[in-house]
């Protein structure tokens, strides 16, 4: 409550978050630290989903990317893992496709890579045959 100078709500971390990202929408936001991401609602500070993985997470973004025709508006989070693994969740915490990016990535570190060129991977890695779904 910026008028009256009070806090709204606070949030209890269970380890120090590296990176908040707020969804453009405005509605949810991301806390991601060493290893696990957590998605929480803005209207009432709710947990929507969780993950952790055993490589340390280097990058996280929301993406529109569409792994089927008949939900092409879902959201996903994006999730590019220090091993060049990409993973798509959807908004349940639901993995929805993986894809080792080994060779796109090549020798260079996968927290280096552009956010707006890991979208482009996370819509690609949904379109291939060679991605694994679940």
């Amino acid at each position: 409550n910026l008028v009256q100078g009070r806090c709204a709500f606070t949030r209890r971390l269970r380890s120090v978050a590296e990176r908040v990202l707020w969804h453009k929408s405005g509605d949810c936001y991301l806390l991601n630290s060493l290893k696990e991401w957590q998605l929480f609602s803005a209207a009432d500070n709710s947990i929507l989903c969780a993950g952790s993985h055993t490589a340390r997470i280097n990058k996280v973004l929301f993406t529109s990317a569409s792994c089927d025709n008949a939900d092409s508006n879902a959201q996903r989070v994006a999730v590019l893992l220090e091993d060049k693994t990409l993973c798509l969740f959807d908004f349940t915490g639901r993995l929805v496709t993986s894809a080792d990016l080994t060779s796109l990535v090549g020798g260079s570190r996968p927290r280096d890579m552009q956010s707006s060129r890991m979208n482009e991977i996370a819509i690609k890695a949904c379109q291939s045959e060679t991605v694994r779904s679940v």
